[in-house]
């Protein structure tokens, strides 16, 4: 069987979309599993991997966000800090919605609090916040459902 190069796009955007989706759930459930937190890794990946092929490079940048996530709930501190500063680089390069800017500062915040800088982390999550004040209510409820749930994961 021959795929056209239509197939294979389509093939990776599917990919794209159900890797990224499929991790983000999987990175809600508390007290992961050291399968499922491999299980995330992978499928973080697999979604950045694809959107590369298919994507805009904002596509990438928001799954170097779930990497940056995903790294952090791993207690990779140096990886997911890796992460969090190439997405803030790209947004300082690239505008973005105050929804995204929330996410950036999130995962600075997430990834100094793994790596034990607290001071540095409550600075992060603190603009979190000021960005939640200016964001639509859809965009504010799922970046304060994420806040929540890392200082979760963090207590």
């Amino acid at each position: 069987m021959s795929l056209t190069q239509e197939d294979i796009q389509k093939a990776n955007k599917w990919f794209a979309i159900e890797c990224n989706n499929g991790a983000w759930e999987l990175a809600s459930k508390p007290d992961l599993t050291t399968e499922q937190k491999h299980e995330l890794l992978l499928t973080a990946y697999a979604s950045v991997y694809h959107w590369s092929k298919v994507g805009e490079p904002v596509n990438v940048a928001r799954g170097e966000m779930l990497l940056a996530h995903v790294h952090a709930i791993r207690d990779e501190g140096d990886i997911a800090m890796r992460y969090a500063n190439s997405i803030r680089s790209y947004y300082e390069a690239n505008a973005g919605d105050p929804w995204e800017w929330g996410f950036v500062h999130l995962e600075l915040g997430f990834a100094f609090a793994i790596l034990g800088d607290k001071d540095s982390a409550a600075d992060e999550f603190a603009k979190v916040r000021e960005l939640i004040a200016t964001m639509d209510k859809e965009d504010a409820e799922v970046v304060e459902d994420e806040l929540k749930h890392v200082q979760t994961i963090l207590t």
